[in-house]
């Protein structure tokens, strides 16, 4: 995706001596930034009192403020310099009330608006000059060796065939693994505590801050892990060391995640079947078992992926619509779509937009090819 070298500006403020910027859209490690369609999108690291070293009468430019709870007041102070591209703040815990310093930072917005950095040595390299940084300005000095990583976000940038409004119907299908779904407008949620899945309109995203020359129908899919307890248990450890050793982990990880949490594969028998005899065979069930029960039995003994495989759906919904109520039909169709989301079909037709050839694209372009 994004194969191109297309130029990305930004729309111009209102003055005649403002003149747009053009910011060239790297892709490659030869032109000395390496950022493609997948990668690092927020890094936060932490590091605990015996870690870091800092005097509060050097921290000129720095803000603070006085927390009170019931264990007592604390002060918090924060660095956050806009043209570094991170956030620092010192605080302490509530539990142990030790104090702590957590960095938040974004490598791949250093090197380019959306699109994203893989590359260890340059995130390792990033980290490297905010630690200089912080060093030479106000003589801190961090054991970033010891440093824990307490959030990572992995992003995939992808570019749809049509519109995000005509893929609702299958996001809607989605059913995160031990997660709530939610969805905000065109921005659709898989979250836990732990674990958070994003899909939203980035081309919009974009384009409310004025940038331009985007590419059409660009989305997002970010796979959030929140917490310590996340980084370790996906990555057996937690230390920033380790989590940059290899980035190609982090497509490994990503993957994992769609496919055992979003994806979700299930078995049925798939016997032969005559279509001839399922109006007959539809019919018979209804009237032995009820409506309800009947219109499921049929379903579980055909199996939803052979009526798709083989052009049996359009023809099964007709009987939907035959035998059952006007509500009832819609919500068995409706049902159908979920069901057609459990199975990975890899074929699709870019200018189809029913629900199976959609289903099929988000499928195919939500994971990052190894």
């Amino acid at each position: 995706m994004l194969a191109k070298t297309k130029v990305f500006s930004i729309k111009p403020k209102n003055t005649k001596k403002e003149q747009k910027r053009a910011i060239p859209m790297y892709n490659n490690r030869d032109c000395g930034n390496p950022v493609s369609d997948f990668g690092c999108d927020k890094l936060r690291v932490f590091l605990n009192s015996d870690q870091f070293a800092w005097k509060k009468e050097r921290l000129k430019g720095w803000a603070e403020k006085t927390i009170t709870s019931d264990s007592g007041s604390s002060t918090e102070y924060f660095y956050n310099p806009p043209a570094l591209g991170f956030n620092l703040d010192i605080k302490k815990d509530e539990r142990t009330r030790e104090e702590y310093l957590s960095i938040s930072t974004n490598p791949s917005k250093i090197l380019h608006p959306f699109q994203l950095t893989n590359d260890s040595d340059i995130i390792t390299e990033h980290m490297g000059k905010i630690e200089t940084h912080l060093k030479n300005e106000f003589g801190m000095e961090l054991d970033m060796e010891q440093a824990k990583v307490s959030r990572f976000d992995l992003a995939h940038n992808i570019e749809l065939n049509h519109p995000i409004a005509e893929y609702q119907n299958v996001l809607n299908s989605f059913r995160g693994k031990r997660q709530i779904t939610k969805r905000h407008n065109d921005t659709f949620y898989w979250a836990n505590k732990t674990r958070q899945g994003i899909f939203y309109n980035k081309h919009q995203e974009l384009s409310d801050a004025g940038y331009t020359n985007i590419p059409e129908n660009l989305v997002r899919m970010e796979y959030r892990i929140l917490n310590g307890q996340g980084i370790e248990t996906t990555f057996k450890d937690n230390k920033l060391s380790t989590i940059l050793l290899d980035g190609k982990a982090n497509i490994e990880k990503y993957n994992d995640y769609i496919k055992g949490s979003l994806f979700r594969q299930q078995k049925t028998p798939q016997p032969k079947l005559d279509f001839g005899e399922m109006e007959t065979m539809y019919e018979n069930a209804i009237n032995q078992f009820g409506t309800q029960k009947g219109h499921r039995l049929i379903l579980e003994s055909i199996g939803i992926k052979t009526l798709a495989e083989f052009g049996g759906l359009t023809f099964f919904n007709k009987l939907i619509d035959k035998y059952q109520s006007e509500r009832t039909a819609y919500n068995l169709k409706k049902r159908n779509d979920f069901l057609l989301n459990i199975y990975n079909f890899k074929e699709f037709d870019k200018n189809d937009n029913s629900f199976v050839s959609l289903n099929n694209e988000l499928r195919h372009k939500l994971l990052v090819a190894a």
